[in-house]
């Protein structure tokens, strides 16, 4: 499962686990909320 998450400039982040259990972060910058939920998802379709 993945989660997007907030910086405090605004810019945007997505929080996940990979295989081996480990917390991992992909730094989007600026991008729209809606951009931000389409990338979620395909994060969660890899791992």
């Amino acid at each position: 499962m993945a989660t997007i998450g907030n910086d405090t400039n605004g810019r945007k982040r997505i929080l996940f686990f990979d295989p081996a259990g480990k917390r991992k972060t992909i730094y989007l910058g600026k991008a729209t909320k809606q951009q931000a939920v389409t990338i979620k998802h395909r994060v969660e379709m890899l791992a």
